[in-house]
């Protein structure tokens, strides 16, 4: 019987530093979301995850605002759910979105900035 040891004692080695690694990351997502919440956007924006059939948001999710994953498709009605929950490797792809994330929250706050000053001006007149 060959003796798997070598490999064994490699793969612990590569599976502590993994954690670490994911560790420090999920400590930056949650930084991420907490710089979102305390900014109180308060608006929903979502943006594709390159090479997933799932789309990154900032919605919703109970009775909180966060960092939530939903499927691409817009025929899956499954309920987006937190980011923080999500396997390490969606985690890691959904950096990726970070940018294109806060582009989409802006362009929705300033539509609708817009829309609330052209309704406040028609009330006025």
């Amino acid at each position: 019987m060959p003796d798997h040891q070598p490999k064994l004692t490699r793969l612990a080695t590569l599976v502590a530093t993994l954690n670490t690694e994911t560790d420090a990351l999920t400590e930056r997502i949650e930084q991420f979301e907490d710089d979102l919440r305390r900014s109180n956007v308060g608006l929903e924006a979502w943006c594709p995850i390159p090479g997933s059939n799932q789309q990154l948001g900032y919605s919703k999710l109970d009775k909180n605002w966060g960092l939530a994953l939903r499927p691409a498709s817009q025929e899956d009605t499954t309920v987006p759910h937190a980011l923080r929950h999500s396997p390490r490797h969606v985690r890691v792809a959904a950096v990726e979105c970070f940018d294109d994330l806060l582009d989409a929250l802006t362009q929705n706050a300033q539509e609708l900035l817009d829309a609330t000053v052209a309704a406040s001006k028609k009330l006025k007149s």
